[in-house]
């Protein structure tokens, strides 16, 4: 039987504190519709590029923005299959199906479909490694149990998770438990990695954790990719000897998904301070560099072209074309002349 060993830390303890005060003000607030809408459909797309990525995927962000959209894309089918994939299984976690080992299943399948469909959402037959690639040397990290083993297992963890729903265990701490000993279990040939992160979004989803579905924690994962498999493999190391101790990858779980949404929360609060400003932005289609400049001119009270380009990597044409098109939209104004232009929002 499956019983996982972690301690509340203090450090644990804190982001649980942080991640409810963050939940409970998100689902409250009286977002814009149009304004909602744009925000998920940002988090899918950015948890569908960094989930690929994480896993070698070459697509750019703005690629995979394309490929959402029906545009043309030219990049390698593989590539762009896991993408489109990786959309199915966002879309079939919307749905919420059942925490259950088929759900587990057809999430993988999902995952590979037209990649491996012979082995997709099949519990593996032979053993799979972790391997690190270092100067063209490949070493072995990490060996996940035996293929014979997987079936017990697996049926393990799902009465894991079970259970604890019903103890009321926090689904924070569910989600990252489950996703833990998925990873750690490696069931699947391929697509462990990106079934486990959408195994604990759905489990967050169905414990009541949706916060509007806007936030997107494989960003967090991908921006900080040593730490991640530095978590996994804090416990992973000790698998063996019975000494297994999941607290520092749940601390790094939970700090995941309290930082992301602290970012949403500042959105938030930021477009509702100004009940006129809310009213205009329901009135405008925004991208969404365009929603996070006003973010940070509400802050800063005024952005220049060059803050623009800095902030969001984008080059001094998109940061002029941008901010114009705020300025048309008679929500920005612009002050100053020549080198010394700036732009603040028009009152």
């Amino acid at each position: 039987m499956y019983n996982p060993k972690y301690e509340i830390s203090n450090k644990l303890l804190n982001c649980l504190n942080r991640i409810s005060a963050a939940h409970n003000l998100i689902t409250n607030a009286p977002l814009i519709p149009k304004w909602e809408s744009k925000l998920r459909e940002d988090a899918r797309i950015k948890s569908a590029h960094f989930s690929t990525r994480i896993e070698g995927n070459t697509l750019t962000l703005d690629e995979v923005r394309d490929l959402f959209d029906g545009k043309e894309v030219y990049a390698k089918p593989r590539d762009k299959q896991e993408v489109v994939n990786y959309r199915k299984v966002l879309e079939f976690v919307d749905g919420e199906p059942e925490i259950s080992l088929e759900t587990m299943k057809e999430i993988n399948r999902i995952t590979l479909e037209k990649i491996d469909d012979e082995n997709g959402g099949k519990f593996r037959k032979i053993q799979n490694y972790i391997v690190k690639e270092t100067n063209r040397k490949r070493e072995i990290i990490y060996t996940p149990p035996p293929a014979k083993e997987i079936p017990g297992m697996m049926h393990d963890l799902a009465g894991w998770i079970s259970g604890a729903v019903k103890e009321e265990i926090s689904p924070v701490i569910i989600a990252g438990v489950a996703h833990y000993e998925f990873v750690s279990i490696h069931p699947f040939l391929d697509g462990n990695g990106r079934t486990a992160r959408a195994l604990a979004t759905l489990i967050l989803y169905k414990l009541g954790y949706d916060t509007k579905r806007l936030f997107s924690l494989e960003e967090h994962y991908d921006l900080n990719l040593a730490g991640y498999y530095s978590a996994l493999q804090s416990a992973q190391e000790n698998r063996d000897n019975e000494r297994e101790e999941l607290t520092l990858w749940l601390e790094y779980f939970a700090e995941g998904i309290a930082n992301e949404l602290t970012r949403i929360e500042k959105q938030i609060l930021d477009i509702s301070r100004d009940k006129a400003l809310k009213d205009k932005l329901g009135q405008l289609e925004l991208n969404e560099r365009q929603m996070k400049a006003v973010s940070h001119i509400l802050k800063y009270e005024r952005i220049t072209n060059r803050e623009y380009v800095k902030k969001f990597g984008v080059s001094n044409a998109t940061a002029k074309r941008d901010l114009n098109e705020l300025t048309s939209m008679k929500l920005l104004m612009q002050k100053g002349r020549g080198r010394s232009v700036y732009y603040i929002i028009m009152t």
